[in-house]
């Protein structure tokens, strides 16, 4: 896949440094950043760093916290805990009252997505018999509840957190409930998170040799466009644009005259519009990663930089390309966040709410940080130090 061929190969040189100044504000930008700090204890941040809250103390007492992200509603903060006292846990801050809820649970969860009204918290973990398993928390009661296991695993909620759409090992595609409903949908094809948006599921489906990205909704499927090789995607806000990443190790330059559906270019980054079946060229070559911001009209690009170890935000919108910032990336971001991108980009951002700036942990002229940066191109503002940063809704 790319994004694991790309982030292997940065993860051999990082240490690199870049050129830019770290003189600049970002007053007026909107939301809280929640960080793994320098201390590795989670604390909420001003995005112009002017006020720390701790939210927690006792890294240095043997437990270690990992990717805290805020709930759809801001109300909440998640984490992961590991204690070398007393085991796992999953951690929901309520940040108004500044008081924590701990969870335990059987193994160290790894990844947790929110459900859209921010009542339950689902959450990968490894297990001994079967993989991965999914549970998920109700927050007002407490209760976990045993979802499904198996691995690799990929999953999204629908838009009344009702029901998941998973992704599980290479065949098995299923839309499932919490009272123990599940519907299969086609096979999949070579892909890694399925987005279920307010328009539908965005997937891959595989018909005897052929693959077709397409929109389900209702036991209906819309092909949007056909698929050689292995896609990784993001759909905006709006649900107007897809973008989308297909790599083909031998790209063999197919033709797409008389298709019935347009056909992805494969090993670069493009922008199909879902109405139209255009596809816009963002990059002309694999990137390490995409998001859309929140108002569905920039995307943030992650490519490699200009030196061994460098990478380099851009930020396409109406057609253009303008680069941004280059920096090393944390290990943590690096190593956990990137292979998975397209996961995580549905259950936490990087971008503000207002889509004016966007954070990132990593090195800056050999500062090492959390940064934030604004879409203007300005330098960048050094908010705390850390190695973990999510947005507030």
């Amino acid at each position: 896949m790319p994004r694991v061929a790309i982030v292997l190969a940065l993860s051999l040189f990082v240490g690199g440094c870049t050129s830019s100044d770290d003189s600049a504000e970002s007053a007026g930008v909107t939301g809280q950043l929640v960080v793994v700090d320098g201390s590795g204890n989670v604390a909420v941040v001003a995005p112009d760093g002017s006020e720390t809250v701790a939210v927690t103390s006792d890294s240095d007492s043997g437990a270690t916290y990992s990717q805290p992200i805020w709930d759809p509603t801001a109300r909440f903060v998640s984490f992961a805990r590991q204690s070398t006292v007393d085991g796992f846990a999953m951690v929901t801050y309520e940040a108004a009252a500044r008081s924590s809820t701990q969870t335990g649970t059987a193994a160290n969860p790894f990844y947790a997505f929110w459900s859209p009204d921010g009542s339950r918290l689902a959450y990968l973990s490894a297990t001994q018999e079967r993989g991965l398993a999914l549970d998920v928390l109700d927050v007002e009661t407490g209760a976990t509840q045993r979802i499904d296991t198996g691995q690799p695993f990929y999953f999204s909620w629908s838009g009344d957190g009702s029901q998941l759409a998973v992704h599980v090992g290479r065949d098995r595609m299923e839309i499932l409930g919490f009272d123990g409903s599940s519907q299969a949908l086609d096979t999949p094809g070579a892909f890694q998170a399925p987005q279920w948006t307010d328009q539908g599921i965005v997937h891959v489906v595989r018909r005897g040799d052929a693959q077709t990205l397409v929109l389900t909704q209702d036991e209906n499927s819309t092909v949007l466009a056909q698929v050689v090789g292995s896609a990784i995607f993001g759909m905006n806000r709006d649900g107007t644009m897809i973008a989308i990443q297909v790599f083909l190790p031998d790209d063999r330059g197919l033709s797409v005259a008389a298709q019935p559906a347009p056909l992805l270019p494969s090993n670069r980054l493009v922008v199909l519009d879902i109405a139209t079946g255009e596809i816009a060229t963002v990059f002309n070559e694999l990137t390490a990663s995409f998001f859309w911001d929140p108002t569905g009209r920039r995307l943030l690009v992650l490519s490699l930089g200009d030196e061994p170890g460098m990478l380099l935000w851009s930020v396409w919108a109406e057609g253009e390309t303008s680069e941004i910032v280059q920096f090393v990336p944390s290990a943590v971001f690096l190593g956990t966040y990137l292979p998975f991108f397209d996961q995580y980009a549905q259950s936490m951002t990087l971008w503000a709410p207002d889509g004016s700036a966007f954070a990132f942990p990593g090195s800056v002229n050999s500062e090492a940080g959390i940064w934030v940066q604004t879409v203007d191109g300005t330098a960048p503002t050094l908010v705390s130090d850390g190695v973990w940063v999510s947005w507030s809704p």
